[in-house]
């Protein structure tokens, strides 16, 4: 008998094995009650850590307040930049890889002066480890060695072999470009952990293609590029980079910080004419010709000024006369432009006189 001609009644009760959360309203709705779960963000801080450990993700931390405060810790945060940016052995022991692993660690925005130490201090004891591992490799090899001496018949040495000297732990080569740039609307100045990591680890300032040197020109960061020159930093790296970046900004307290010397004495040197140009010995470079032309097309007429009256530079015939200064003869450029012009009407007048000559003869 088919299943539909039996009556309500006569048809078996079909019993369901649900599950205690779920509950049997009516033939067509099934309701469920979900049990509340936890959330990964209620699991205890060691738990967390673990995790963000794995995760190898630096956004891990920051998704929640909570998380955020659980991870403000020194120890967790060096321990999580030398474990994601140190996975092998090679980069531990070689000078070479470990001060491009540090260069890494130093970019991260949760790097400080603080972090940095404990970062140093986990290197170290790593470094030893594998140290004292290598150590006792090497002793057991020693023992093994001695064995099959005596079983060839020699005698074995009583002698170990010299521990192989300890590595240092490795230097980073340059300084973080995050710590150089100046946030928008804030006072250019010279960042402590910038002047603590020249002055702990001895980087040169010229690392990094003479970067720091550029973007303290193009920031205006006067305090910065200061300490990059006392600290040996050469103007001349990169194309004479620094310089542009001034000229560019149109920034003559600048230029005279990167060109002149504080020291300096200006002696007194007879140029071309009755003219006597002041020559500085202790300037750090001689200034090219090309740079008051760059100045001219950049508009920047006070380094212009500065670099023809002071530094005895003349521009290119072709950029004075596309001058639009003030033609005033009280500046240099002024003069030179006068100058400059009346040679050139005279030889165009002389250049048609001689042309009307030869005609007429």
């Amino acid at each position: 008998m088919a299943f539909e001609s039996l009556s309500r009644s006569d048809r078996p009760q079909l019993s369901l094995n649900l599950p205690r959360s779920c509950a049997l309203v009516s033939s067509a709705k099934v309701v469920t009650r979900v049990q509340p779960s936890a959330r990964l963000f209620d699991l205890p801080d060691e738990i967390l850590r673990q995790i963000h450990l794995y995760s190898g993700s630096a956004a891990f931390g920051v998704v929640d307040k909570q998380m955020r405060i659980s991870f403000d810790d020194i120890n967790y945060k060096a321990r999580w930049a030398l474990y994601t940016r140190c996975t092998a052995k090679e980069q531990i022991c070689s000078a070479k890889k470990g001060a491009a692993v540090l260069d890494q660690i130093l970019s991260l925005r949760l790097c400080n002066q603080d972090v940095l130490e404990r970062v140093l201090e986990l290197w170290e004891r790593r470094l030893r480890d594998y140290e004292r591992a290598e150590r006792e490799e090497q002793l057991r090899q020693w023992e093994r060695s001695k064995e099959h001496q005596l079983w060839d018949g020699l005698e074995p040495g009583d002698t170990p072999p010299p521990p192989s000297p300890p590595r240092p732990t490795p230097r980073p080569n340059k300084i973080p470009r995050r710590l150089l740039r100046t946030p928008e609307g804030a006072r250019p100045r010279l960042h402590p952990f910038v002047r603590y990591l020249v002055e702990r680890f001895d980087i040169p300032p010229d690392a990094d293609s003479s970067y720091p040197l550029m973007r303290g020109a193009a920031d205006a960061n006067y305090e910065l590029v200061r300490f990059l020159l006392e600290r040996g930093a050469k103007v001349t790296m990169s194309e004479h980079i620094a310089f542009r970046a001034a000229i560019h900004n149109k920034d003559l307290k600048m230029m005279k910080l990167l060109v002149e010397v504080d020291d300096q004495q200006p002696t007194e040197h007879g140029g071309s004419g009755a003219r006597n140009i002041p020559l500085l010995k202790s300037d750090r470079l001689q200034c090219p010709r090309e740079w008051v032309d760059l100045a001219l097309k950049s508009e920047a007429y006070d380094i212009a000024h500065w670099l023809v009256d002071e530094k005895g530079l003349t521009p290119s015939l072709d950029r004075i006369m596309s001058l639009e200064v003030a033609g005033s003869d009280a500046t240099p450029l002024g003069r030179l432009a006068a100058q400059t012009a009346s040679r050139a009407g005279t030889k165009r007048k002389r250049k048609q006189e001689r042309r009307g000559a030869s005609s007429r003869s």
